[in-house]
């Protein structure tokens, strides 16, 4: 039978975001009682997550002792920390990683490639996004080992050689091989005839991605659901059509500031019948009619953005209030659709808002927002930058009901005060991004305190924001 001190030791280690963030503050005794207990129990977490709280000092002690054959999925991105030694540690460790994310640290081949080498027989997931230190050697290891390999997330690697992206696709690998994030000089051939079962596919290259790699994907690709070819100058509607023609399963689209018109919305219903996400921003050839004919024949839509389409209006609030599945909703700089009325009759129809991005509609007032807040108790995420009318009333309003809110902007919106920090720091604590820059009214008092408060916090914005002394520099 466990003590009480026991059982709250158990409870902080069972808890990733619990025990990263409480084991900091544990004096060396209950350290030194909790590593026993682990031991004792033989306790391992299946999942240790580190992403949420890239801000606080890891403890390789308790990492070490908390990593087993349980664990499945490891995620230490951004941890400054992180070591190769740490890395070399836990490959001698009978493993069977499945998932190992390490975006942002500073781990090198010599510490990567043996924990890699350990779990070649689970692992399916690598995310190694801006790890400057690594070079081309570890692909090929991947791509000679890892024969049930799934997942790639590697922004950022600007050069890489032809012969490592061939390797890569003429190896075993390139046939289980789903989802590819990439940014740099890949081969696009390469890629649109060496990796037939992609299902997601996002590459940050406009310059290398044309009409004509869209066409060679749409033969060789045709199990793709996930595209992003945001900002893609060199795409058209040709190439889109061709894409959506051949890939019927698509179910994600991001095309925003592409080449394409109402002739090309008209069609993606009819092309594209599970289409569940779309983002169209600042594709000005757009209008009223195609949106909203797209909108209210894809009622399965759960993402929908059309931020800086100067081309449509408040016609197309139809076709959104129609989707009773929709999550996510940006419409920045969309002053002719978001004001105070059309504001008002998305809180009374899409009650399963989680993400409202409507910075810049100027227009919107307290009466609408507070209806938002009521008739979207699930909203994690809400953007209402650069509101001219908006007062702490509906801002908090907006934290009181919304228990889930964890980002939050509020930047240019000059009426608010430090009574909306004070309820953020009392009734927010879970609170991982939040922006006020250009609110007069704020003080560095109140942002003090909620730094202290709010231990998730990850990402303030605060410029603009008068601070009264260099402590409050060091502090916020």
């Amino acid at each position: 039978m466990l003590s009480l001190e026991e059982q709250s030791l158990v409870q902080i280690a069972s808890h990733p975001l619990l025990y990263h963030k409480q084991l900091i503050f544990l004096p060396s005794q209950l350290k030194s009682r909790l590593l026993a207990l682990i031991n004792t129990l033989h306790w391992s977490t299946q999942r240790l997550d580190r992403k949420n709280l890239p801000s606080y000092p890891l403890d390789f002690e308790i990492l070490d002792a908390l990593i087993g054959e349980e664990t499945e999925s490891l995620d230490l991105s951004d941890c400054s920390l992180l070591t190769d030694d740490c890395l070399i540690n836990l490959a001698q460790k009978s493993l069977n990683l499945i998932s190992i994310k390490l975006d942002g640290t500073g781990v090198t081949d010599q510490g990567l490639i043996p924990l890699i080498l350990a779990n070649t027989s689970t692992l399916t997931d690598l995310s190694i996004s801006g790890c400057d230190h690594l070079t081309e050697k570890l692909l090929r290891v991947v791509a000679q080992n890892c024969l049930g390999f799934e997942r790639l997330e590697a922004k950022s690697w600007w050069t890489l050689s032809e012969e490592t992206v061939l390797d890569l696709a003429s190896s075993e690998c390139a046939f289980s091989l789903s989802s590819l994030t990439i940014s740099g000089c890949w081969k696009m051939e390469f890629i649109a005839k060496g990796f037939p079962n992609l299902t997601s596919l996002n590459i940050l290259s406009p310059g290398e991605i044309d009409d004509d790699f869209l066409i060679l994907l749409s033969r060789n690709c045709i199990n793709l659901q996930h595209v992003d070819v945001k900002e893609c100058w060199g795409v058209t509607e040709v190439g889109l059509e061709a894409l959506l023609t051949s890939c019927c399963r698509i179910r994600s689209l991001d095309a925003s500031a592409c080449d394409i018109s109402d002739d090309l919305v008209f069609k993606i219903p009819h092309l594209c019948a599970e289409i569940e996400r779309i983002s169209f921003n600042s594709c000005q050839n757009v209008t009223d009619s195609s949106i909203l004919y797209l909108l209210q024949n894809a009622p399965q839509l759960s993402s929908v953005s059309l931020s800086r389409c100067e081309g449509i209006g408040s016609s197309i609030v139809d076709g959104i209030v129609a989707l009773d599945q929709l999550e996510e909703l940006r419409l920045v700089f969309c002053r002719s659709v978001i004001y105070p009325a059309t504001l008002a009759r998305i809180a009374s129809n899409n009650h399963c808002l989680k993400i409202l991005d409507i910075g810049f509609c100027r227009e919107i007032d307290d009466d609408s927002l507070v209806k938002i807040a009521q008739g979207c108790p699930l909203l994690e995420n809400l953007n209402v930058s650069g509101s001219r009318y908006l007062t702490d009333d509906s801002i908090c309003s907006v934290i009181m009901l919304c228990s889930r809110l964890n980002i939050l902007n509020i930047s240019r919106c000059k009426l608010l005060t430090d009574r909306v920090i004070d309820l953020l720091s009392i009734r927010c604590q879970q609170i991982e991004q939040l922006r006020c820059s250009g609110c007069l009214f704020i003080t560095s008092d109140a942002l003090t305190i909620l730094i202290e408060k709010c231990k998730f916090l990850q990402y303030l914005d605060s410029s603009g924001i008068r601070l009264r002394s260099q402590e409050h520099i060091k502090q916020i």
